[in-house]
Order: C-alpha cells, then structure tokens, then sequence
C-alpha cells in the first residue's frame, strides 16, 4: 500500500499540495476497468459476472480476482491496474481486490449499517477491519496521504488556530503548521468541509491529512489537555 508506517518521520514538504476529495459519487466497477483496459472483452465481463452470481452473496468474489482465477489477468497487472485506478472503485471493492477485507465481512457491514453510517464506520464499529488498512484504503481512494501523526511532535500553539470543541464534534485535529499552510488530520473523508471552515476562519491555506480515528482522539486529548473543560463541553 501507501507504505506511511515506516520509522521516518512524516516530511510535511513531502505531502501532496491537495489532491482528491470525499468518497466519489460515480464510481467505477473494476470491471469496466478490465474491459477498458482491453483485458476483458464485454461477452467475457458478463460470463464472470454470471460466475460472481451464482455464489451466495457473502461468498461472493470479486470480478478482479475471478479474472485472475480464469487467467485473464495475473495478480501482479491487478496490483498495477488497482495503483492506477484505485481511486475510481467504491471502498469496499477497492479494500476486497487489494485483500484487506473479506466479502462476506463486506456484506454484514452493509447489513448491519443503519444507512446513516459510511461503511467504513460500520466496518470499524464491528471490528471488522484494521482501522489503518480502512485508513490507507481511503487514501487511495481520494488521494490525501495518510500518515500516522503520532510521529509528528505536538505544537501547543496550533490549539489557539482551531478550537477544541469544533475539533471533536468534526473528528479533525491540527498536526503542524509551516509557511501559512495547516496540516489537518481527519479521519472520515466526508469531513473534508470542515476544512474549507479552517481556512476561512484562519485565513491558512488547509492541507488535509488522513489517519486513524484512534490518533485523532489521542492528538485532540494531547493537544488540548489544558482545556479539558472545552473537551467535556463537546463530548
């Protein structure tokens, strides 16, 4: 994957200016991706898809690896394919082909979800998936590195840019701040807004940053430990 989690400390020069944003509305179905790729032809997308069917739908494999099954494809091109296209593919097909995350495990998530939850919560909320393969699944995704920000050393200024209550109900938390750019860690793509509201009050040009939920909450307690009563407030 991303390969975040070595022992070098993240270099803030290093991120991506911005890149993608939230979880794409018009993803793509790595099938397509297949035959636009001239690896698959139509008539053969539809006979894997017709072999997809007919397993249960929690035993269901996906049409990238039927097609390594079937020899259209050999594992090392769908790790290519998936480096490229990554970021066109729903997050659940994406973490399945990458084999961070079972079909069947997918399906109770989309079973158990009560339709207000993104499914990376609900994988999360049933400790169905390590929260950094969900973190740099996302990454890929939307394009905004992922870093541990336990690696990067608290600034206690950064509590006075943004305010303890409006980090914890937003689920973000600043990490540094260098040449009138803030790196902003968040852990839900679909909080990106928040960002654009960081800008507008800080007048800092926001780079956002993904990470897990449990280095938010530990980087929000950290950073904000002498304001624990602005922590109880918005908890």
């Amino acid at each position: 994957m991303s390969g975040t989690r070595n022992n070098d400390r993240p270099s803030l020069a290093a991120l991506p200016r911005r890149a993608g944003l939230a979880e794409k509305s018009g993803a793509a179905f790595f099938g397509q991706i297949l035959v636009e790729e001239g690896i698959l032809r139509r008539d053969e997308l539809r006979s894997l898809i017709r072999s997809q069917r007919a397993l249960p739908l929690e035993e269901r494999t996906p049409v990238g690896h039927l097609a390594v099954r079937m020899g259209h494809i050999g594992e090392a091109r769908l790790l290519s394919l998936l480096d490229r296209h990554g970021c066109r593919l729903h997050i659940g097909e994406l973490l399945i082909l990458r084999r961070l995350l079972r079909p069947a495990d997918l399906h109770r998530a989309m079973c158990e979800g009560d339709g207000k939850e993104m499914v990376g919560e609900v994988l999360l909320r049933l400790g169905l998936i390590d929260p950094w393969a969900l973190a740099e699944g996302l990454a890929e995704q939307t394009g905004i590195a992922c870093i541990p920000i336990h690696r990067i050393p608290v600034t206690p200024e950064l509590a006075k840019l943004v305010g303890a209550a409006f980090c914890v109900t937003r689920g973000i938390v600043p990490v540094a701040c260098r040449d009138k750019c803030l790196v902003l860690a968040l852990w839900r793509p679909q909080d990106l807004p928040a960002t654009q509201e960081v800008e507008q009050v800080t007048h800092l040009q926001v780079l956002p940053v993904l990470t897990t939920r449990r280095e938010i909450e530990e980087r929000i307690r950290i950073l904000y430990m002498e304001t624990e009563g602005d922590l109880q407030r918005a908890a």
